[in-house]
């Protein structure tokens, strides 16, 4: 399951991912009941205004022994390792390009 806000993008994963699910929506606007192993922010933690309730909904939406796996910018991953020691209770990992 993809969440993107961007139309565009959104109808761009739906052409290139058909068989994936997609919602144009918002990650702070997603309602779902459903657990998940890996939880991937691709280029998105840097957009995200309230990130306390982010993380909080992150945690929910994770399985036991799920994970979360953040992509972003070489310039951007001080912030996001203080992100992840301040909430160490969420399994991360940071990747990087």
């Amino acid at each position: 399951m993809g969440v993107e806000p961007s139309l565009s993008n959104y109808q761009l994963s739906l052409k290139a991912y058909p068989e994936t699910e997609a919602l144009n929506l918002t990650f702070e606007d997603l309602v779902i009941n459903e657990k998940f192993d890996l939880i991937i922010g691709i280029m998105s933690f840097t957009h995200i205004k309230n990130m306390d309730f982010a993380l909080s909904k992150i945690k929910e939406l994770m399985s036991k022994k799920g994970e979360l796996a953040i992509l972003a910018l070489l310039n951007h991953i001080h912030p996001l390792c203080k992100l992840v020691l301040v909430n160490s209770y969420i399994q991360c990992r940071i990747l990087y390009f």
